[in-house]
């Protein structure tokens, strides 16, 4: 799934395994919309 350039969006790029778990959480409320935010690979920085 990919964002909407058109509308604001938020790119989340987790330094490892725990964060990327964190923002996967947050895809997971109702009150989220998926289509906002694109959760990249783990940078491992």
């Amino acid at each position: 799934m990919s964002v909407n350039k058109h509308r604001p969006h938020l790119f989340v790029v987790p330094e490892d395994d725990a964060c990327r778990q964190l923002a996967n959480g947050f895809l997971l409320e109702p009150e989220v919309n998926q289509r906002q935010i694109q959760i990249e690979d783990v940078a491992g920085g």
